[in-house]
C-alpha cells in the first residue's frame, strides 16, 4: 500500500515575496507622486515673462502665498509706491496678480510691474494720467513708463530651484547681451533668504574695537568692490587721503562699523603699505579734520553763490616709528581721532583705539543663524542719515531700513 506524500518546495517563502512587492509599488507609487508635484510646481511656476522694460536690469518676481503676501504687506505694501509717482501701493497691485507678481527695476528706482491678473479698469484709465502705460500679452499685462523705449523680448529661462517648495520667488538679473541669471528665493516672516556665494565678503583678518562699542557691520569690501564703497573724488585740498585712496584701493578691504557714546566707530584693515611718517602724519590730520567739518554760504561779487567747507577746532598729531610698527594719531579739540597704525602686513585705520591682540567683541546674528558677517543698515542710517538721500528712491535705499542683513559662506538673509 503506497502512501501520498505532500510536496512542499523549502526554497520559496510567499509571505516574504508578497512583503517586498508591497514596498517597492509604494516606493514606486512615492517617487511618481514625488515627480508629479515636481513637474506641476514647475510647470505652475514657469517663467512666462513674454518682455522686459527696456531700461530694466533686474526683476524680483514673488511667487503669491499667504507667507509672501503677508511680508509684504507688513514690510512693503501699505507705504511703498509700486509705481513712482502713482497713488497704488505694492500691496493693492499684488491684489491684481493671480499666481505672482513681477517687479523690475534699475539702478535708481521701479521701472515697471508685470501681473497675471486683471487690473481694474479705473486703474487702467488712470495709468496714462500718471505717465504710465500698459502691454498686453495672452493673460499678463506689462506697465513701464510713458515715453520708455519698448519692451524688450524677455530671455527665456528655467528656474528648477521652484521645484522645490522651500522656495517661493526668484531675483534674475540681465547683462547688456541678453543673458538672464537667476537665483531663488526664500521669503519667511523675518525676510528674504538668497543661495549666493558669500566668501569674498567673509573678514579675512581678527579685527577689534572698545569693548563699549556696540558692532553694528563686520564685513569685507572685495577689491573689485571697493571702488563703488569709497569715494573716488576727493579733494585736491585732502592729497593726503587721495593718497590713500589710491593705495587702499589696490587690495580688499576688512571693516569693522560700531557704536559708542561719540557716535560711530570704524575700523578698517588692508594691505601692506609703505607709507613714511610724514605721510601717516598728513593722512592722519586730513581724516581728523573730515570728522568735524562746518559749511558757510558766501555770494561772491559776480553774485555767485559757492559754499565754504571749513575744519574747526586745532589738530594735534602724534607720529611714531617701533621696530616693524609705525603709526599716527591725530585729534582735534571735540575729541575726535583718525589713527593709522602700519605693519608689515597690513595698514589699520580707525577712529577708536584698535585693542590690538584684544579678543573680538562677541556678536549673535538674530537674522541667520552661524553668520560669518552682518550690517544692521537701519543703525548705520541713524549714523549717517545722508545716505539716505544718496539713494533716493532705488531700491537700495529699502534695504537700508532693514534691521540686519547678514550672511555666511553661501547664504544672504535681508532681515526688516
Amino acid at each position: 500500500m503506497s502512501r501520498e506524500r505532500l510536496a512542499i518546495p523549502l526554497s520559496t517563502n510567499p509571505t516574504r515575496q508578497k512583503f517586498w512587492r508591497v514596498v517597492g509599488l509604494l516606493i514606486l507609487a512615492t517617487v511618481c507622486l514625488t515627480l508629479g508635484f515636481l513637474i506641476d510646481r514647475m510647470w505652475h511656476y514657469r517663467s512666462t515673462a513674454a518682455q522686459w522694460p527696456a531700461n530694466a536690469t533686474a526683476e524680483l518676481r514673488i511667487i503669491k502665498t499667504p507667507r509672501t503676501s503677508t511680508l509684504v504687506e507688513n514690510q512693503f505694501g501699505s507705504t511703498t509706491q509700486v509705481l513712482p509717482g502713482t497713488p497704488w501701493t505694492i500691496t493693492e497691485a499684488m491684489a491684481w496678480s493671480a499666481r505672482e507678481f513681477n517687479l523690475y527695476v534699475n539702478t535708481s528706482e521701479i521701472v515697471g510691474v508685470r501681473v497675471d491678473g486683471d487690473i481694474p479698469s479705473d486703474v487702467q484709465s488712470a495709468l496714462k494720467n500718471w505717465g504710465w502705460k500698459t502691454l498686453a500679452y495672452r493673460q499678463q499685462t506689462l506697465i513701464y513708463r510713458e515715453g520708455a523705449a519698448d519692451p524688450l523680448p524677455a530671455a527665456r529661462h528655467i528656474n528648477p530651484w521652484l521645484t522645490v517648495p522651500y522656495f517661493n520667488g526668484t531675483y534674475t538679473t540681465i547683462s547688456a547681451s541678453g543673458k538672464a541669471t537667476s537665483l531663488p528665493i526664500h521669503i519667511s516672516p523675518t525676510g528674504l533668504t538668497l543661495p549666493v556665494n558669500m566668501e569674498r565678503f567673509v573678514p579675512t583678518t581678527d579685527l577689534t574695537l572698545p569693548e563699549d562699542t556696540e558692532l553694528i557691520g563686520s564685513f569685507s569690501i572685495p577689491k573689485e568692490e571697493s571702488r563703488a564703497f569709497f569715494p573716488q573724488n576727493i579733494s585736491a585740498a585732502f592729497p593726503g587721503l587721495q593718497l590713500l585712496n589710491e593705495t587702499s584701493l589696490q587690495s580688499g578691504i576688512d571693516l569693522l562699523l560700531g557704536i559708542d557714546n561719540s557716535g560711530l566707530a570704524f575700523l578698517a584693515a588692508g594691505k601692506a603699505t609703505s607709507f613714511d611718517l610724514e605721510q601717516l602724519g598728513a593722512i592722519a590730520t586730513e581724516g581728523v579734520a573730515l570728522q568735524n567739518l562746518s559749511t558757510t554760504a558766501l555770494t561772491s561779487d559776480d553774485f555767485t553763490n559757492v559754499t565754504e567747507i571749513r575744519s574747526t577746532g586745532d589738530t594735534s598729531v602724534d607720529v611714531n616709528a617701533d621696530n616693524t610698527l609705525s603709526s599716527a594719531v591725530a585729534k582735534n579739540s571735540s575729541g575726535d581721532i583718525f589713527r593709522l597704525t602700519q605693519s608689515p602686513t597690513a595698514l589699520i585705520i580707525s577712529n577708536r583705539p584698535t585693542n590690538i591682540g584684544k579678543k573680538q567683541i562677541g556678536y549673535a546674528s538674530t537674522c541667520l543663524k552661524h553668520a560669518s558677517g552682518f550690517i544692521r543698515p537701519f543703525d548705520l542710517l541713524a549714523q549717517v542719515p545722508t545716505l539716505e538721500g544718496t539713494l533716493g528712491n532705488s531700491p537700495s535705499a529699502k534695504i537700508m531700513h532693514a534691521n540686519e542683513i547678514a550672511f555666511r559662506k553661501h547664504w544672504l538673509k535681508i532681515c526688516w
